[in-house]
């Protein structure tokens, strides 16, 4: 299952539980406890620490992120500064992909923000400008992928179709240079990818460029020999494709 809860206790002063579990495709694991007990919580995968937390959760719990390969994982609760008593540990795995923009890729004009998760109540997108200030833009989500039900094996990956998500968006809002773009499913962030954008018109903060004309080709392009021609689309903010020779 994507998600379970277990119970625990916590004895003595150097007590740590350990829960050994099978994560069944990759994702983001979610891992957190509730209850009264100050606790902390390690993720290991291949005997190597994927993640770890001392807070992050509700009062004194933990949350934490990990991604996760498919295979087994084991997790470990321990007290805060020797706490002891009872909690609540919570699991949930989210599988999806990020699939627009791609991390170190340049960007210009209108674009879209996309990919897919199995299950979600809502998808974010979060910008974050070179100055530190974020900008965050709600998805559309729940579109149909018929690629999402299963995988290239045969597997069953989400199982249903209504899992794809996307932001039409005008780079030219964030102004040139480089920006983080964060995908959040339900505020757990699924990737992160680093951005160059590309401003045209007279000032790097030109929004949207109006009355612009021009048009250029492009030799030896798809393949030797050939060319493109390339004509501005003001309503794109880009340059489409317009010829092949």
């Amino acid at each position: 299952p994507r998600q379970a809860a277990v119970a625990g206790q916590l004895h003595t002063r150097s007590d740590r539980d350990y829960f050994r579990l099978h994560v069944p495709q990759a994702g983001v694991l979610v891992v957190e406890t509730t209850g009264r007990t100050d606790t902390q919580g390690t993720v290991w995968q291949a005997d190597a620490v994927v993640a770890t937390a001392t807070g992050g959760g509700a009062g004194r719990n933990f949350r934490l992120h990990a991604p996760v390969e498919a295979g087994e994982a084991v997790i470990a609760v321990a007290g805060e500064r020797g706490q002891t008593g009872r909690y609540s540990l919570r699991l949930r795995l989210v599988v999806s992909a990020v699939e627009n923009p791609r991390p170190h890729s340049f960007q210009s004009g209108i674009g879209i923000i996309s990919g897919w998760v199995c299950e979600a109540d809502e998808v974010e997108i979060e910008f974050t400008r070179a100055d530190g200030t974020v900008l965050t833009q709600p998805t559309a989500y729940g579109t149909a992928r018929a690629d999402t039900r299963t995988a290239s094996d045969g597997a069953v990956l989400c199982g249903d179709t209504d899992n794809g998500f996307g932001l039409l968006f005008n780079w030219n809002l964030l102004g040139a240079g480089t920006h983080d773009v964060s995908a959040l499913v339900d505020g757990v962030e699924l990737g992160r990818a680093t951005v160059t954008v590309t401003v045209a018109g007279e000032g790097e903060e030109e929004e949207f460029l109006r009355g612009a004309v021009g048009e250029c080709v492009v030799e030896d392009f798809p393949s030797l020999g050939e060319r493109v021609t390339l004509e501005w689309q003001q309503h794109q903010q880009n340059f489409v494709i317009t010829g092949v020779d």
